[in-house]
């Protein structure tokens, strides 16, 4: 029997979003939130890889990039809108990916 009371909200535990975090940098030019995101579905992350954002067209990179409209937008929609989260956050940023490969942080 089917239980449908049950939701399928995703807990994101975004590792982008962590103190010491370190961000990636595309073959595109762009600074990207992990390294995870540097892969097939970079599509995902089009909001925060336009041209105002590529790391050469910005003096400071965590003043620019990081603290740009585009990327606080992004963070927030992490925290307040995970079932919007590309792919790659869902699949290597939830609980569930973090017990089966034993990763503790």
């Amino acid at each position: 029997m089917t239980n449908t009371n049950q939701t399928n909200t995703i807990k994101i535990d975004p590792q982008c979003r962590r103190v010491n975090s370190t961000h990636a940098y595309s073959a595109t030019g762009h600074m990207l939130p992990c390294c995870y995101a540097d892969n097939s579905n970079i599509s995902d992350f089009d909001d925060i890889l336009t041209d105002n954002l590529l790391v050469d067209n910005v003096e400071n990179v965590n003043k620019d990039i990081v603290n740009s409209n585009e990327w606080k937008s992004f963070f927030e929609m992490l925290d307040k809108d995970p079932e919007s989260a590309p792919r790659v956050c869902k699949f290597y940023c939830t609980q569930e990916f973090k017990t089966k490969n034993k990763i503790y942080m």
